[in-house]
């Protein structure tokens, strides 16, 4: 640990704002393997101690990540001195470099304890925690064995780097700069923001056969007198498909709809007084809505019988929902 400059630097961070001394109690907990997993992305550290219980403590280390428009600058000042861009090109890390993130207003090392967020699953109360101090430990010697752990860990990570790097030596302009259009601000589109900026389409759901639910269950072991559980189930999941197929009405059906409302008026309150219905209207999607008043009859069947008798009269399939 610490034998790049680099990383030399990042202990010497952690030594300034008070860290020093319980690193030291994480490096037992490091050089004994106790740190499962260490995951650096942008903004976080994440890692898996193995402490005395049997789950291992979660800790997660976190730093403020610079974005998009942090990074064209960055990346526009390396590109534009050529010994930066080279020794990144060539993947070592300027020793100066920091300087230039200083000079932007983006430090690339924290500053003070509270630029870190530190977090551990570990019952000791303690920040950090030895769980904690192992895991910066750890991320120490990550350093050293990669300097471009350090940009990750602000937000770019190696590969974007140069790739933007080497477009802005080829075009003059890195990749990373080329910002998205931009639209109107919030304030100016209000009027207009939450209005359907275009017509949705209608469409029926895919027909699918009636055993394709048993088609995507996971592979069952029980099985009923030498027979899977499968097989004995697809005859009446078959059976099911054998049914009338639900017709989602068009737009066609329901202009017959209520044309069909307007032009038999008259016949279809005759034919519905038997039920007790009254004032009879076409809803969306070829729904006939009924205002019914009945005593023990079931209302699914009474439904199923006035659409029955509505196509006897009048030859037009419809569905016949009562209303309360």
């Amino acid at each position: 640990m610490g034998q790049s400059w680099w990383s030399g630097r990042f202990v010497a961070v952690l030594e300034d704002i008070g860290m020093g001394n319980r690193l030291q109690r994480g490096r037992s907990y490091a050089r004994k393997g106790q740190v499962i997993s260490l995951d650096v992305d942008a903004g976080s550290v994440v890692a898996r101690v193995q402490g005395s219980r049997a789950r291992p403590y979660r800790v997660r280390i976190g730093i403020t990540a610079y974005g998009k428009l942090e990074w064209a600058k960055l990346e526009r000042a390396l590109a534009d001195n050529a010994w930066y861009a080279a020794r990144l090109l060539a993947g070592e890390m300027p020793e100066d470099i920091e300087d230039l993130f200083t000079g932007l207003g983006l430090p690339l090392f924290p500053a003070s304890a509270g630029e870190l967020s530190m977090d551990c699953s570990c019952p000791d109360g303690e920040v950090p925690c030895k769980h904690i101090a192992a895991a910066f430990y750890l991320l120490a010697e990550a350093f050293d064995e990669d300097p471009f752990t350090i940009l990750a860990w602000r937000g770019r990570d190696r590969e974007d780097l140069l790739a933007n790097l080497q477009a802005a030596r080829t075009s003059g302009r890195p990749a990373a700069d080329r910002v998205e259009h931009v639209g109107p601000a919030l304030d100016e589109c209000l009027d207009t923001f939450f209005a359907r900026q275009a017509g949705i389409p209608r469409t029926s759901p895919a027909r699918t056969g009636s055993t394709g639910m048993l088609e995507q269950l996971p592979p069952i072991d029980a099985a009923v007198r030498g027979s899977s559980l499968i097989q004995l189930l697809r005859p009446a999941y078959e059976a099911f498909g054998e049914s009338s197929p639900i017709v989602f009405p068009t737009a066609a059906a329901r202009h017959d709809l209520a044309a069909l409302l307007e032009g038999h008026h008259t016949e279809i309150l005759a034919m519905l007084d038997g039920y007790g219905a009254v004032n009879p209207r076409a809803g969306e999607d070829a729904v006939l809505l009924v205002d019914l008043t009945y005593a023990e009859d079931d209302p699914e069947e009474v439904e199923l019988d006035i659409a029955e008798e509505l196509y006897d009269a009048v030859g037009l399939e419809v569905t016949v929902v009562i209303t309360d």
